[in-house]
């Protein structure tokens, strides 16, 4: 399937090998994320989660948005998250409630959402025809040009939410 695109194999392995392996990965560490008891340690299963999708990002060819991956979940939200729960003062010195009222309903829908996706897989037409083979350098240029051109407005919504969202924060830090 993927070998399609990329014709030699890096070290000579398939490169489904190494999408499955990140996709179990990705898999193990997001079951990780909600089953850790230790905030922390969820939080850096969720930075090995951010890691595994940006090496599904570059098996298949999208280097660009691996690199970004990385450098804004893996390292600017992980270290921000990390930052908020050693500094909050809400949780220090307190035991964290780690069931609610709300865990059987959360079950049940997380159950049918997984009957839903199974029963789609299962029906689905997942054959895969190769995609163009295209230079990695052009990957960013062909990004951006699909955000300024095809797609602008998206960009400025996404923009504008961020910068709502950073001003609440502030306005929120500032209260405290």
């Amino acid at each position: 399937m993927l070998d399609l695109i990329y014709g030699k194999h890096l070290f000579f392995v398939n490169p489904l090998f190494f999408y499955w392996v990140f996709a179990a990965a990705l898999l193990l560490s997001a079951i990780g994320v909600v089953a850790m008891r230790n905030i922390i340690h969820s939080a850096l299963m969720l930075c090995l989660s951010f890691i595994c999708t940006a090496g599904i990002f570059v098996v298949l060819g999208a280097e660009f948005l691996a690199a970004a991956e990385v450098l804004i979940y893996a390292g600017a939200i992980t270290i921000l998250i990390l930052f908020a729960i050693m500094l909050s003062q809400k949780i220090i010195g307190r035991d964290i409630v780690y069931r609610n009222r709300q865990s059987i309903i959360a079950a049940l829908v997380s159950l049918a959402m997984a009957g839903v996706l199974i029963v789609i897989f299962a029906t689905g037409d997942w054959s895969y025809h190769g995609a163009p083979v295209t230079n990695p350098a052009n990957n960013a240029r062909m990004l951006g040009r699909s955000l300024m051109v095809t797609y602008p407005l998206a960009f400025w919504v996404a923009s504008f939410i961020l910068t709502i969202t950073i001003i609440g924060s502030l306005l929120l830090a500032k209260k405290e």
